[in-house]
Order: C-alpha cells, then sequence, then structure tokens
C-alpha cells in the first residue's frame, strides 16, 4: 500500500480485526480507510487492527503498517508516540534485511534518519530502488534543497518528477515544476527555470488555452471558467505566468464587448470571476503590470458599476500555500 494512500485516508481512527487475507495488499487497503479512518471508534480499535497487519508475512504490507505507525504517530496519544516509533523501527529494519531495496520501507528509513545525510543516503536508495516514483524524487529533492551545494541536483529532481507526473495528474505536475522552478532560481539557473515554464506552457498546450478565451462568447461557460481558473489561480501564475492570465482576461474582456447582449453579461461574469481571483496573488501581478488593478477596476464599473469596482480596490492579496 502506498504511503500516499495511507497518507490521503488518514483520519480519525476506529477499527477491528482485519477481514482480508495479511498477504492479500489490494484488500487490505480497502479495509484500512474502512477500519482506521471514519470518525466514531476509539484509537486502541485502530491499533488492534494495525498490529495484526504488521504480522503479515507480505513485506510490502509490513512496511505499510510501519509507514501508518510514523503517520499517525504524531496525533497520538502522548503515552503511545514512543511505542509506535519503536514498532515502526522494528518493522523499517526487518524488511530491509530481508529485501534492501524495498521502496516503501526506504522511505521509511529516511522518515527515521536523524541527520540530512541519513536521510539523503535513505531517500537516494529509494529512488534507486523506484526511479519512476515521483514522490520519491520530490522527497529526495526537499532533502538535498536543505543545503545549498544541493540545489542544482534537487531543481533537476523536481523536473524529473514533473516529466513523470505531468500526463498522470497534471495539478500535482504543476506543484512539482512550481517547486523546480523556484530552486532552479535559488541555485542561480534562471535559465533553465525560464526553459522549464515553456515546457510547461507547451505541456498544457497554452494556445489552446487562450484559443478558449477568444472565442468566449461561444464555448461553453463551464469551458470558459475551467481554462480561467487554471490560468488565474496562484499554481497558474506561477507556473504558466502572470502574463498569460492577464492576457486571458483581456481576451474576454474584448469577447465580452464584441458579444450579443445575451451572452455578453455572461461572458463579462467570467472576466470578473477571474480577475478577482488572480488578485488574491495579486504580488505576482505586479512582476508583470503594476497598474492591472486600476485596468479592472475600471473594467469592473464599466460593466458592473462603482460596488463592483470599489471590492476590486478592496480586495486583499492571500499568500497561500497551494
Amino acid at each position: 500500500m502506498p504511503t500516499a494512500v495511507w497518507l490521503a485516508t488518514l483520519g480519525v481512527c476506529y477499527g477491528q480485526a482485519p477481514e482480508c487475507p495479511l498477504t492479500d495488499q489490494a484488500c487490505l487497503e480497502s479495509e484500512y480507510s474502512k477500519v482506521c479512518v471514519k470518525p466514531g471508534i476509539s484509537f486502541d480499535s485502530c491499533m488492534t487492527w494495525i498490529r495484526a497487519v504488521e504480522q503479515s508475512p507480505n513485506a510490502d504490507v509490513r512496511a505499510t503498517a510501519a509507514a501508518i505507525y510514523m503517520l499517525m504517530s504524531p496525533r497520538a496519544p502522548e503515552n503511545a508516540r514512543t511505542e509506535m516509533h519503536a514498532r515502526a523501527a522494528r518493522l523499517i529494519h526487518e524488511v530491509l534485511d530481508a529485501a534492501p531495496t524495498n521502496h516503501e520501507a526506504l522511505l521509511g528509513l529516511a522518515n527515521l534518519a536523524e541527520t540530512t545525510t541519513d536521510r539523503v543516503s535513505a531517500l537516494r536508495r529509494a529512488a534507486a530502488a523506484e526511479p519512476t516514483d515521483a514522490m520519491g524524487l520530490y522527497f529526495l529533492a526537499r532533502a538535498l534543497a536543505e543545503n545549498e551545494s544541493g540545489l542544482p541536483e534537487a531543481a533537476e529532481l523536481l523536473e524529473r518528477a514533473y516529466s513523470l507526473d505531468v500526463e498522470r495528474q497534471r495539478l500535482h505536475a504543476w506543484h512539482l515544476a512550481r517547486d523546480a522552478m523556484s530552486v532552479y532560481e535559488r541555485a542561480g539557473q534562471p535559465d533553465r527555470s525560464a526553459d522549464l515554464r515553456a515546457r510547461v506552457r507547451k505541456d498544457a498546450d497554452l494556445d489552446a488555452m487562450l484559443l478558449v478565451t477568444t472565442t468566449a462568447a461561444s464555448v461553453a461557460p463551464e469551458r470558459l471558467d475551467a481554462v480561467l481558473a487554471d490560468l488565474c489561480s496562484q499554481l497558474g501564475l506561477e507556473v504558466l505566468g502572470a502574463e498569460s492570465c492577464l492576457d486571458a482576461i483581456g481576451r474576454v474582456v474584448d469577447g465580452s464587448n464584441r458579444a450579443p447582449r445575451s451572452v455578453a453579461k455572461r461572458v463579462a461574469e467570467s472576466a470578473s470571476n477571474a480577475m478577482f481571483l488572480a488578485a488574491r496573488a495579486g504580488w505576482l501581478l505586479d512582476t508583470v503590470d503594476p497598474n492591472w488593478r486600476p485596468r479592472f477596476e475600471a473594467t469592473l464599473a464599466k460593466h458592473f458599476g462603482s460596488d463592483a469596482a470599489a471590492r476590486m480596490r478592496d480586495a486583499p492579496t492571500e499568500i497561500t500555500v497551494e
């Protein structure tokens, strides 16, 4: 069971003895979400289930049991944390003694590490064992980026992780690309950051996205709003560039001005929503157009009146972690 699955389903625990065979990884993965996530049953019940699972003869299942202990430990009762950590460590070392390249156990070993050097060593082993695991590369990149000397390699690893995820999980891939661009900048390699941005734009088919905004009056409203949300969210501004969002909004506004009255208001509302979304990350817009806010205000005043312009004038920026 991959760590990411457990992390995504981690919650308040209730539980029972396992009903699945302890060698059936897929069944146990499904059962975990039923017996250790929903609210209402005690922490001890969940622990009973995990302690049974750790007896599995399957190394992957035992490594995952260790991962569960480590993930749950910070929110466990204080008097249980030491035992949970010890159980996790024992399982990890037992698995690695028998299977030195077990990916899940190597990630667990990295979590046990007390120094950056040891953590990097374990994560390099994990990356060698599963070179196509994007999250493993991400963890290694984060560890390397703790030291300035590791920044160039960390950026390259993040770009590799982006390449692995771009066809599978575009939103997650954009996060990886954003982080890679940032680390390239920190490493003194702005050209590589710019090259990656150009690649992300191509992978996302930015030209097709902008074409949607050019034909705003004739496309489905849901499609238009989805494209604008991608372009003008904080993440979109970071990976595709603020100029792409501003360009798209300008095209939609132009389309509204030319559209028949029956659809002009709806198109203008899409532009308005994109303006307020982008304004939340206004510091990114500032790097491209310091006068974006008065331009937005003027457009809103024209289409929706002074109250809408005043809302834009007073709209705060929000520095968020996406």
